[in-house]
């Protein structure tokens, strides 16, 4: 009960502060850090966003073919959104 009241005052208080919590799978998590240097790796090539994207983006599907295509697009935006 106290916990769930906890919750709900960080909640608040966040987004008074202007921030939103996203909740992020497991295994999102572990994607990040290899998405986050596949994204360093392509970074300084002189070619669009968009080509740049991609290439991280077939790079992680040929790396973890199991896993879901959207949870690897939304380790790339969270690793692009740290950098």
């Amino acid at each position: 009960m106290i916990a769930k009241w906890i919750y709900r005052i960080v909640l608040w208080v966040v987004g008074r502060l202007g921030y939103e919590l996203v909740p992020v799978p497991p295994g999102v998590r572990t994607l990040v850090g290899e998405a986050a240097e596949l994204t360093a790796r392509y970074e300084p090539m002189n070619e669009s966003g968009e080509w740049k994207r991609h290439q991280v983006y077939a790079a992680m599907i040929r790396r973890h073919p199991d896993v879901r295509r959207r949870e690897i697009a939304l380790a790339i935006e969270l690793a692009v959104m740290k950098t």
